[in-house]
């Protein structure tokens, strides 16, 4: 507590560096596996298997890279009392918009 954004950033960067790889490295090996697929599902499969292992790669390399650095560059240093009731604020009026948008979604069949 009381760090710099860029301190911050770079600790919490730090700290999620192997649950975020331990996470992605379970989806790739399960996608990857689809890769020895053989036959007809060969031809379906196999290139959206490579997608999903490349995608996730990215995202994984996004995770440690863009991530942190708009943390570092976005995330005020400092929130008063004020400004943390105003977030809450504005999250719970998001909230209730996005509700209304749902139910009214549901509604229109």
């Amino acid at each position: 507590m009381g760090e710099s954004p860029e301190e911050a950033a770079e600790k919490g960067r730090n700290g999620l560096a192997l649950p975020v790889l331990a996470a992605t490295l379970t989806s790739v090996v399960v996608f990857f596996l689809g890769t020895f697929f053989y036959g007809v599902s060969q031809f379906l499969f196999v290139a959206l298997a490579m997608a999903v292992v490349i995608s996730l790669f990215a995202s994984f390399f996004v995770a440690r890279t863009v991530v942190p650095l708009f943390c570092a560059k976005f995330i005020k240093g400092h929130f008063d009392q004020e400004m943390r009731k105003n977030i809450q604020e504005q999250l719970i009026q998001v909230s209730c918009c996005q509700i209304t948008v749902a139910q009214e979604f549901i509604g229109s069949d």
